[in-house]
């Protein structure tokens, strides 16, 4: 998935226990609420030989377990912190009954929260009846780990490679708790197809670095990947294929351009036009479905256009930041008031937002996103292909990618195309309300009706 415009740092958490009364034990559902906006937490206490201690999960940033420092308990004040100086997030809180409510400070943001207790509700296991194996091949100097997952007493599989979407992900493709490749794996190996899904870089046990690594960098993953599947016995070497998510819809074509027995090719919420028109039509898009108005989505995106045209034109990054600089200086000002309240040092706010945007605008994933054109690489592909739509995707626009993907797949001759559109789907082909990123941790975490048997399908047809 694409990140928009300002980012806010990730936590890094740090654990230290501290003696405090044993009446808090138990688990805690709740929000902080900062500039308007809630992030749903999660806290579950234990003690134990009159020590307490905390974890605490963060859906929405798929932050899970994480341990609370310097936490006190003193009577019905609480508090804790999470990340050093000069980064330290604290909570101040008062604990009333079966809740705690406080405030919530880390650098220049201030706000609240509150957590209520709450019945734990345990993650479902997938019961698998089938083999799973950690795998581990290189391209190159990149070391590169996975699962390989196949049914039990079976041979000449099909198989399929699973390529993730962009930004570092597991080998599970988890995106707030929904893990999109777990899921589909354990699905797909039930109905008979084997499945390789890997860790990208610098994630897990895969070496390097997806920041300053490129699509064609990932492609090159994937050839080693099918080269890796082409020597596993239990698979049919001429059965196998890519499916690629998002950016994996990139990655995919780049990759069979090198290859020339690849069997198939799934692409899903595919970007046929370059990273900068995906990037002014999701600002749009989000931005609408969030009720913002009509200048304001016209603001973002010219702002937007700013950014990439002076990082087009070699500018220097002092240009870049003073650019950036200059354009948050003006939306602070039509900031209501309560919300510049709860900024405690408008300088180092601005600064961070300044800092977040530089990493992302300097690295080379984004350099290459930007501009990179992945329309004429798919008349390349000649085998089989299914092209999958969320009709509320407001990441990668249906209306915007669908016609290019089919008509340069036709022009490269490909007659065996087959497209499926689920009208209710987001992004991450959920159940959606609106479409927005916002409510992607707040919906189940399953794919939507007739997703799994669709594609699965699909690919047995196709591999018979």
């Amino acid at each position: 998935m694409i990140k928009l415009k300002f980012l806010l740092t990730s936590l890094l958490f740090i654990y230290v226990s501290f003696y405090a009364q044993s009446n808090l034990s138990g688990f805690y559902k709740g929000n902080i609420n900062i500039m308007e906006q809630n992030l749903e937490i999660e806290i579950e206490f234990k003690s134990a030989d009159n020590v307490l201690t905390g974890i605490m999960n963060i859906p929405a940033q798929n932050a899970k377990n994480l341990l609370l420092n310097n936490l006190k308990n003193d009577k019905d004040k609480i508090s804790f912190q999470i990340m050093e100086a000069p980064r330290s997030a604290v909570f101040d809180g008062v604990v009333n009954a079966d809740s705690i409510y406080g405030t919530f400070t880390q650098l220049s943001f201030k706000g609240t929260f509150v957590v209520r207790k709450a019945e734990k509700k345990e993650e479902i296991i997938i019961k698998k009846d089938y083999i799973e194996e950690e795998v581990l091949f290189n391209n190159g100097n990149i070391n590169i780990a996975g699962t390989l997952s196949y049914p039990k007493n079976r041979s000449n599989l099909p198989a399929v490679i699973l390529i993730t979407g962009s930004g570092a992900q597991n080998r599970d493709s988890e995106v707030f708790g929904f893990k999109l490749y777990a899921i589909l794996a354990d699905y797909l190996t039930k109905n008979g197809i084997a499945v390789l899904r890997c860790d990208d870089r610098g994630v897990g046990g895969t070496s390097g670095s997806v920041q300053e690594s490129t699509s064609e960098d990932f492609a090159g993953d994937v050839v080693a990947a099918f080269n890796f599947l082409k020597s596993v016995k239990v698979i049919d070497s001429h059965k196998i294929g890519l499916y690629g998510h998002s950016e994996g819809g990139i990655i995919a074509p780049i990759a069979i351009s090198s290859l020339n027995d690849v069997a198939f090719a799934v692409l899903v919420s595919a970007p046929a036009v370059s990273g900068e028109e995906i990037i002014y039509k999701q600002v749009e898009l989000i931005l609408r479905s969030n009720n913002a108005s009509e200048d304001e989505i016209k603001t973002a995106i010219q702002h937007n256009k700013e950014i990439f045209n002076l990082i087009k034109s070699g500018a220097s990054a002092d240009s870049l930041k003073n650019l950036i600089a200059t354009q948050v200086k003006a939306e602070m000002l039509t900031m209501p008031e309560e919300n510049k309240k709860q900024i405690k040092d408008m300088d180092a706010f601005i600064q961070s937002i300044v800092d977040s945007n530089i990493r992302i605008y300097s690295n080379n994933w984004f350099n290459f996103f930007l501009n990179y054109n992945p329309a004429p690489i798919l008349q390349n592909v000649k085998c089989p292909v299914l092209l999958v739509f969320g009709g509320m995707d407001k990441q990668v626009d249906a209306t915007q990618n669908r016609s290019i993907l089919e008509q340069n797949l036709k022009l490269g001759g490909n007659s065996k195309v087959t497209t499926l559109l689920f009208e209710n789907a987001n992004h991450l082909f959920q159940l959606a309300k609106t479409g927005s990123p916002n409510e992607y941790s707040k919906l189940e975490k399953n794919y939507i009706a007739g997703f799994l048997e669709q594609i699965t399908e699909w690919i047995i047809n196709n591999t018979k």
